[in-house]
């Protein structure tokens, strides 16, 4: 972590049966930019997150299912 605006961030999951999950995307004032639907598989699981368009800064990205919640910082430049 720094990405690149032009990459996508693989979000790869381990799991003992399928969930589905919902991803969000806010600035660092919270305002929400993204949200986008996962579905991740049995065993090893990876979905891509497009960033594209998004201006160099600070992200907070929050992924949720009824079994697991996940939040972390990204960094985007150029």
């Amino acid at each position: 972590n720094p990405v690149q605006n032009s990459q996508n961030i693989n979000l790869e999951i381990h799991t003992d049966k399928q969930l589905e999950a919902t991803c969000k995307l806010f600035d660092i004032s919270g305002r929400l930019l993204k949200t986008s639907s996962l579905v991740f598989s049995t065993g090893k699981s990876v979905n891509d997150i497009n960033l594209e368009g998004l201006s160099p800064g600070i992200y907070l990205i929050k992924i949720t299912s009824a079994e697991f919640s996940y939040e972390d910082k990204i960094a985007v430049v150029y």
